[in-house]
């Protein structure tokens, strides 16, 4: 999934915005959830890229369950 957004997005945005999140997956269940190391940048992917960030989710047959931080 992670590849996928670095496709979509780009490097820079993955340095400054993906790869700030922990990723918790949850085989079993298909759930993902991300863990943001502030509020900002939670509310930042949240507003721009919660949306896409469940289409690739879905997209690996998982279900993207919550950003927090």
């Amino acid at each position: 999934m992670r590849q996928s957004l670095i496709e979509a997005y780009g490097e820079a945005t993955d340095r400054n915005w993906f790869s700030k999140l922990k990723v918790n997956v949850d085989e079993e269940r298909g759930e993902i959830k991300l863990q943001a190391p502030t509020l900002f940048i939670r509310d930042w992917i949240q507003q721009n890229y919660q949306h896409l960030l469940e289409q690739f989710c879905n997209n690996e047959n998982f279900r993207l369950m919550e950003v927090t931080v």
